[in-house]
């Protein structure tokens, strides 16, 4: 429940995934500003997370904390405090490197190869081995956008994404239709393509000069 001025007070800890892209934000925290950096591929042994206490005044309710669940503009804002795509806005809207350290994108503007930051990593966290929080790999976008399709989720984020990517609107059609697996004839959303653990490419439909915009906006 919000309190009655509306102010909330939760434990956020900073965690590198691509659904939901991270913006300038006007925060207070309770102690000296803090930077967090990216843990390396293989952090230290003793690295070992803590928390940051950030206190944010918004007039709507925090609806969830998962990027395809944040149905108001409140929970998109502490969302954008959270995760990170692979491309994002600056302060001055420009579009700048999130997870994707760089970008290319070909003649005819059909196809977008992004190199994951390879200093991106998850945060610290006990799900993972020795709690240590792993390199972001090329893999975990796919999931991301793969786990838009899943008919336990929202449709919003695949309806904006579907008719750009090749495959995707069929793919999420049967996930969302098909019930049964062994009814289902698409086994992947083959406009979404891994060429290693840091290379991800998308294969457009047709032009859509937007498709870096969505992609660095919550």
């Amino acid at each position: 429940m919000m309190s009655p001025r509306y102010l909330i007070s939760t434990i956020l800890t900073v965690l590198v995934v691509l659904v939901g892209c991270s913006q300038t934000e006007t925060i207070v925290i309770d102690s000296e500003a803090i930077r967090v950096t990216p843990a390396t591929e293989s952090p230290s042994r003793q690295t070992t997370a803590s928390n940051i206490r950030i206190r944010l005044g918004e007039t709507e309710a925090i609806s969830s904390l998962d990027p395809l669940f944040a149905n108001t503009n409140s929970a998109k804002r502490v969302v954008g405090l959270i995760y990170q795509g692979l491309a994002q806005l600056d302060s001055d809207g420009e579009i700048i490197p999130g997870l994707a350290s760089s970008w290319e994108v070909d003649s005819d503007s059909l196809v977008y190869t992004f190199h994951i930051n390879p200093e991106a990593s998850f945060q610290d966290s006990p799900r993972f081995v020795d709690g240590r929080g792993r390199a972001v790999t090329a893999q975990d976008v796919k999931a991301s956008f793969t786990r838009m399709t899943n008919a336990s989720v929202p449709p919003t984020a695949v309806s904006m994404f579907s008719p750009m990517i090749q495959g995707m609107d069929v793919y999420n059609r049967e996930q969302r239709e098909l019930f049964s697996r062994a009814d289902r004839s698409v086994s992947d959303i083959h406009g979404i393509q891994i060429d290693d653990n840091r290379t991800i490419r998308f294969i457009l439909t047709s032009k859509h000069p937007e498709f870096l915009e969505l992609l660095a906006t919550p």
